[in-house]
């Protein structure tokens, strides 16, 4: 990739934040087809961009936390880095056989928060409300912002890790400023954030619209099963979606568019049923509180 007179080899795990109105190649020059994910990031009136494309190798970078019970964490590009509306981009990754922690949780505020997850590479469930959907390398998931809807993902796998490109706007914030004159601004609109996938898909650039368009229909719901029939709308793949070609010979789908047990008293604990034809059945006993016997 070639922009403003920098050059950057394109390989596994590179991601590059490309400024708005800054000219750039893309050029193959392996025996393989190139594939990546593309977010496409609207900027807020105002907003300054980069002058020069950021390229990091997160081959090179720190796990930054393991938190939410199992996220393992690397972060890309954050709002200092030059994000306009988005205020992360990162990578999570689950070891086998484990579970992110649900959220929100009870009395947490996530009104304003709004994240895609797309699966990079290993199968994983999806736990959305009181559903569970496969999710599978090139799908992504809008999680429902109606700060009441629990959802994560699980690791069913007992020998492969599964990882995540994840992007996310939490809350109203303050911006970088221009420091240009209009008449540039009106050129310098937009930014794109380039992620070169982990798997060759093919020739197949993967376009994700950021933040947002579904916030305006997203889903009011009273309780989290009242979220279930509409789950599946929170979800998408590259695979459904018809290819066009831009900027010359990228051929580019859409994920997603516009449009949309220890008695602590703190650990949650639940079982899954990831059979899509078997019922699953268990004999339970318990003792809740201290009660009086028959004497």
């Amino acid at each position: 990739m070639t922009a403003g007179g920098q050059t950057a080899e394109l390989f596994q795990n590179i991601a590059v934040l490309m400024p708005a109105n800054l000219e750039f190649t893309l050029r193959n020059t392996g025996d393989q087809p190139l594939g990546m994910y593309v977010i496409n990031e609207p900027t807020p009136p105002g907003f300054r961009p980069n002058a020069d494309m950021l390229v990091r190798d997160e081959n090179k970078i720190p796990i930054s936390v393991i938190g939410f019970w199992a996220h393992i964490t690397k972060p890309l590009f954050v709002t200092a880095d030059g994000l306009g509306t988005l205020e992360s981009v990162l990578t999570v990754t689950y070891d086998p056989l484990t579970i992110g922690k649900p959220h929100p949780a009870p009395h947490e505020d996530t009104s304003d928060i709004e994240e895609v997850w797309t699966a990079l590479y290993g199968t994983s469930l999806a736990l959305v409300g009181n559903q569970l959907r496969e999710q599978t390398p090139g799908m992504a998931l809008y999680h429902p912002p109606d700060n009441l809807t629990p959802h994560t993902n699980i690791n069913p796998s007992s020998v492969d890790q599964v990882k995540f490109l994840y992007f996310a706007r939490y809350r109203p914030h303050e911006t970088r400023k221009q420091q240009i004159g209009r008449e540039e601004w009106d050129r310098c609109r937009g930014t794109t954030i380039c992620g070169v996938q982990h798997r060759a898909v093919d020739r197949r650039s993967v376009n994700l619209d950021a933040a947002g368009g579904r916030a305006e229909g997203a889903v009011r719901s009273q309780t989290a099963n009242a979220t279930a029939h509409r789950i599946d709308l929170y979800f998408g793949h590259w695979h459904d979606s018809a290819p066009r070609t831009t900027r010359g010979s990228l051929e580019e789908r859409n994920i997603l568019t516009r449009g949309d047990h220890i008695p602590d008293n703190q650990t949650p604990h639940t079982s899954l049923n990831p059979s899509q034809d078997s019922q699953a059945k268990f004999f339970y006993f318990a003792r809740y509180h201290p009660f009086g016997t028959r004497k």
